[in-house]
Parts: structure tokens; sequence; C-alpha cells
């Protein structure tokens, strides 16, 4: 689905997703409060931030736009927002120097090599930060056997942010159901804008918001010594009731139910294990990586050092955007009770299956293995879908469950 006249409104939003990913998160920059973004030059679009001084010199910035050949709307919509809305001065203290390459899987890292000497050779102090952007219509590791694409990116000692399978939210979306009546498709330019507002989700708020929904999570096992016999609310859709004794002696653990459509309860009796975040917050990575280059340059700079320094450093600072999950597991599989209705799946072609209103299917699951399964609907199910089956034999009991 090429760009057009209509999607034209895309530029702003494309422009303050990229400047989210980059300043906000790659770059660990402030949050931006209040910012409007305008289409037109980029000092258009300029952040206010303190004037710099001695303390916060203006950090230059290589920016390498990778982008496919024919890529498709959402790849064009992103290289706008990087490669105009992201160049030259777009603060006080960053200034970036962008470049934009078509991905060559023969040639991919011999490039890459090539830019980052141009890179190294610029005479600025401190040195130029490489960030690369990877956008892609699928995955470009796919076209790559030799080697795995971030982490060989990270070894050279570039950040990354990588947008990938945007092609998927290319295609129209007919609700995973031959009778699927219009009001339920998606459109293109709605998965296109849905994409591009989850991108502009600032890893500030995601820490806040992720950090509180964890310890949420995290207080639903308690050690023994300061158990209570108070119930509260863990979230809208996860209650804690009926405290139990976990599988660990030292704790008790309440119930985390999830509730879902047709009043289907599903309940995690053991509690879940430790959260997880990934919200796009790189501070204590960016500090690291400062010292370890500090150390770097001392080395390189101290005529009694034997060895100079030429490798980056492999802190890791980047990933895959949008950003924003809490994750977590039940701590005992087997204390996992209950049905949930489902809305939607993962299919083989690697999208999601929507199933049309009033049409979910549920599934109930016994001690962690899924049992029986249900759905209103015969027309929601084909060949291209994950579809789970079931027998008369499959129960906890039996040893022919399937695993959840």
């Amino acid at each position: 689905v090429p760009i057009s006249s209509s999607m034209a409104n895309f530029c702003d939003i494309s422009i303050e997703a990229a400047r989210c990913v980059l300043l906000e998160s790659i770059l660990d920059g402030p949050k931006r409060r209040g910012v409007s973004i305008e289409v037109g030059p980029p000092t258009s679009t300029t952040i206010p931030t303190e004037p710099p001084t001695a303390k916060h010199q203006q950090q230059h910035v290589s920016m390498l736009v990778v982008v496919e050949g024919r890529p498709c709307a959402l790849g064009e919509a992103l290289e706008e927002g990087y490669l105009s809305g992201l160049k030259g001065e777009v603060s006080d203290t960053i200034k970036i120097a962008s470049k934009r390459l078509i991905f060559n899987p023969d040639t991919f890292i011999e490039d890459v090599d090539a830019w980052l000497q141009q890179h190294h050779s610029t005479c600025c102090n401190p040195p130029p930060l490489p960030v690369v952007v990877l956008i892609q219509t699928g995955a470009f590791q796919n076209e790559l056997k030799k080697y795995r694409l971030r982490l060989e990116l990270f070894k050279k000692g570039c950040r990354v942010a990588e947008h990938c399978h945007l092609g998927l939210m290319c295609r129209k979306s007919d609700g995973g159901s031959s009778s699927t009546t219009s009001s339920t498709t998606t459109s293109v330019a709605d998965q296109i804008e849905t994409y591009l507002s989850a991108c502009t989700y600032s890893p500030h708020d995601a820490v806040a918001d992720g950090t509180s929904l964890a310890e949420k999570l995290n207080g639903c096992i308690v050690p023994l010594a300061t158990h209570t016999t108070t119930r509260e609310s863990v979230t809208a859709t996860a209650a804690c009731s009926n405290a139990s004794v976990g599988t660990r002696s030292t704790i008790v653990a309440y119930d985390i139910v999830i509730h879902s459509k047709g009043g289907h309860e599903l309940v995690y009796s053991s509690g879940v294990e430790p959260c997880v975040l990934n919200t796009g917050s790189y501070s204590h990575q960016a500090k690291l990586q400062q010292l370890q280059q500090q150390a770097a340059s001392d080395a390189n700079n101290n005529p009694n050092t034997t060895t100079k320094s030429t490798s980056s450093t492999m802190t890791s600072i980047g990933g895959t955007y949008p950003v924003g999950e809490v994750i977590s597991e039940s701590v005992d599989l087997g204390e996992l009770n209950g049905t949930a209705s489902f809305f939607g799946y993962p299919t083989l072609s690697k999208t999601v299956g929507v199933v049309p209103e009033g049409e979910e299917f549920v599934l109930e699951i016994k001690k962690g293995c899924i049992v029986s399964s249900s759905s209103s609907s015969e027309g929601g199910v084909d060949d291209d879908h994950v579809v789970v089956t079931t027998s008369s034999s499959s129960s906890p009991d039996s040893g022919g469950c399937v695993p959840n």
C-alpha cells in the first residue's frame, strides 16, 4: 500500500514517534512536555532545553537509517519521521547528522563498517554517538545467515532502534473470518496510526506505569512473617482473593484472577514470578556506557598504556519498538485453573487473527493444561490459524493434556 495524499496526516505523528524513540529512549533524554510537532523545517520542532554549559556540551549523533528498497507505507512514514524530523540541531544539546542506507544483505556489515569509519573520522569532542535505525517491512535478520544483526551492531558500539514486521500492519484485516462485515474491518490507515501512536509512548511514562503494575503483581506473593489478612484489589481485572499457602513454605500467595468476557475467570493461585519490564528506558546502560567510553579514552591517551583500546563498548542500548511490557509467569503452572475467552490469537503467517465480536472462543484450563476448547462460530478457523486440539484423554491427570 503506497503512501498517498490521504496519509499526509501521518507526517506529524511519525516525526513525534521518531523523536520519542531517539531522543527519550535511545539517547536517554528528558521527557518532552507540551511539545507541539509541526510540519516544516526541523527548527520548528526544536525541544526546549537548558542552554549548553560546560557541564552540558552539545552531543553530536551520527544516525544511519536503514530502509527497504521498496518500503511499505508504514516504513515510508517512519523513514520520513527520522530523516525529516531529526536532522541538524534538534535541540540546544543535540546535533544529528543522518544518512539513509538501502539494506543489502550481501554487503550490509561492510556498509555499516564504512559508515562507522566515516563517523570516527569526524573531528568533534566528544566524538559522535553512532545510532542505527532499522526500518523493516519484514525482518532483516531473516536475510542474514552469518550475523545476529542487533548483537553485531551492539558489538560495534552502536545504539539500535528496530522497527520490524511493518508490512503486516499494511494489510487489510478481515477479522479472521470470511463472514466478517465491513464494520469490523481494520483499515491500513488505522493500523499505521495505531503503530505510530504507540511509538510516542514515553519511556518515562512506561517506567512509572510498568513499575506500578509490577509492584501490584509482585505483591501477590508475601513473606509469611509479614502476611496480613487484608485483601486488596490488584487491578481492575486482577483481584487478590482466597489467600492460600503456595508451593514455597515461606510465602503466602494471593490469587490473581483474570476476568474475561462472559464471566470467565482464570486463577493464578501460586502468584507470579518477579516481573521484568520492557520500558525503553536505558538510563542505567547509558551511564555505564559513558564510564566505559571514558575509560577507553583515558587508556588511549595514557602513554604508559602498552595496549591501546580500539574496541567499542559492549553495553547494549536499544531494542524493538514500540515498548511497554510487564512480563511474568506463574510461579507454579500447575496452580493455573479456570476458563478464559479469547478474541485474538497468533497465526502461522505471523499475523494476529481476530475473532468477530460475539464469536470469541473459550479455553478451559486445569492444573496448567488446556483440557477443552469451544467456539461459537465454525467459520472463524481455517488452515492458516493456530488451532488448539483436545481429546477425551486430555485431562490433567492422564498426562495427555496440552501445555499452556
